[in-house]
């Protein structure tokens, strides 16, 4: 019965406890900025590796409503959300330390369409 009542869009990110076992997103993204300007886009990703199975890094080419770079990092398999942000959130350099949340869009969905528990992109 509880397979029947999940959406489409809980199956896609492995909500149903598929591709990874129970408990399990297929994927889950996080905005992230507060990183120097400098920094080349292969730093990022060896630091965003330790945090969990990594997917993509996405540096912007604009810069936030703050003035500062901002980028997007996918990861998979992620069984505790929060925990893995905490995780994310400790990357630092020199000075900079990472801020990121929740992405609040996804891109495995229809355009202008709210990702479940997004915590917010730009606000």
């Amino acid at each position: 019965a509880r397979q029947n009542a999940l959406s489409q869009n809980q199956r896609w990110h492995g909500e149903d406890g598929s591709d990874g076992g129970p408990g399990y997103k297929r994927f889950t993204t996080f905005y992230f900025t507060n990183f120097p300007e400098h920094i080349q886009q292969f730093h990022l990703r060896k630091a965003f590796e330790v945090c969990g199975i990594m997917e993509n890094v996405f540096v912007a080419p604009k810069h936030n409503v703050n003035g500062h770079r901002y980028g997007f990092v996918r990861y998979s398999k992620v069984r505790d959300v929060t925990k893995l942000m905490y995780a994310v959130n400790n990357v630092s350099f020199g000075n900079y330390r990472i801020y990121a949340k929740v992405a609040r869009f996804d891109r495995a969905y229809g355009k202008g369409e709210e990702a479940e528990g997004g915590g917010g992109c730009c606000g």
